[in-house]
């Protein structure tokens, strides 16, 4: 009796310091930070191919991710980045979506980039769904890449009402993340939307992982904050930040078919907290984990109003016009902003002549 005895003392002591070794681990792995996991996600995503295959989301399951990730997006992606990386100018891109009917817009926006700020164009990357659009460029060598929407997205995730500037938004989207997890900053931006400073210096002026636009929309987030972030120009930082960020875009908002909803509706998910500054136009914040810093621009530096398109202030002039491709030259024309040279608009666009940039560009582009 007394053996039996030994034994259930022996094994209720045993189960004892077993449960309290479970709740010490429990206790130690809760202290952990969230951000050290964060940036160990991060750090994964970006060195280990297989760990990218497996966190990219895919929209269409009839999509093998072998066959995502070799889709020529992302090839011509990869392509770039090591280039870029070859030549040590600094990792980040500026990613411009463009369509046939806007080849004039985008040459324009091209020759005010090389005005104003012509370091960035080897970082340009012009995402096209016409593959024709896309050649013309290429020829130039400008790096473009031609976008089979078909490839990357399903009708269920795109807006009926809206279907072309749905499946382009979401395009947007999805190309940003996987450059992100390539550890490359991102500069999304409308090529209605002229550069005039360069804008990857505002990341670390406002010392903020995304920089976004003020905007009014989405409605339910503006009823809270007072604002909202604008995705005509959005700049992200490959940061532990911005992929928690981009983890609830793509998790929690994967249904949603405009993307400058889900990107306000994400951010709001991650509780922002806003300081109050004496600026009442530029918003700062960080989110409730800490891990993530926004800010929203003052007006000024992204402008759309009529006098402050000329000022020294201003980084990114974007006048407002329809959606239409000759109401926006019309808009640039206004205040100065329209650099194409005319004979070159009125002529034949010849898409199979290989040149330099620099030189298609002097050529194009007027007051250079």
């Amino acid at each position: 009796m007394k053996g039996v005895l030994g034994r259930a003392f022996c094994i209720l002591i045993a189960l004892a310091l077993v449960l309290i070794l479970v709740c010490n681990v429990g206790i130690m792995v809760h202290r952990v930070p969230l951000q050290n996991e964060v940036r160990r996600v991060v750090y994964e995503v970006i060195n280990r191919r297989q760990v990218l295959v497996n966190s990219v989301p895919v929209p269409n399951p009839a999509i093998t991710r072998s066959d995502y990730l070799s889709s020529p997006v992302f090839t011509g992606i990869d392509q770039m980045i090591s280039r870029i990386s070859a030549r040590g100018s600094g990792r980040f891109l500026l990613l411009l979506v463009s369509t046939s009917s806007y080849n004039l817009v985008t040459v324009n926006w091209l020759c005010n980039l090389y005005r104003n700020v012509p370091e960035l164009l080897p970082h340009v990357l012009i995402l096209s769904t016409d593959a024709e659009h896309a050649h013309f460029f290429i020829r130039k060598n400008v790096t473009a890449v031609y976008m089979r929407l078909s490839d990357l997205l399903e009708n269920e995730v795109i807006d009926s009402f809206h279907p072309k500037l749905s499946s382009l938004w979401m395009a947007r989207l999805l190309v940003t993340h996987y450059i992100l997890m390539q550890g490359f900053d991102v500069m999304l931006i409308d090529s209605d939307a002229i550069v005039k400073k360069n804008p990857f210096s505002l990341p670390t002026m406002f010392q903020s992982d995304v920089v976004l636009a003020r905007g009014c929309f989405p409605e339910v987030v503006k009823k809270k904050w007072g604002f909202t972030g604008c995705a005509c120009m959005a700049i992200f930082k490959s940061s532990a930040g911005t992929y928690a960020l981009w983890r609830a875009i793509s998790r929690q908002y994967s249904r949603i078919t405009d993307d400058q909803k889900r990107l306000n509706l994400a951010l709001y998910s991650l509780n922002i907290h806003w300081r109050d500054l004496q600026d009442a136009n530029l918003h700062l914040g960080t989110s409730a984990n800490r891990l993530l810093k926004v800010a929203i621009l003052p007006w000024e530096y992204l402008c759309r109003h009529d006098h402050c398109m000329n000022w020294k202030s201003t980084f990114v002039a974007h006048p407002v016009a329809s959606h239409h491709g000759r109401d926006k030259i019309n808009a640039f024309k206004q205040f100065n902003l329209y650099l194409v040279n005319e004979t070159y608009a009125n002529s034949k666009v010849d898409g199979n002549t290989k040149v330099s940039h620099k030189q298609w560009l002097k050529d194009t582009c007027i007051q250079l």
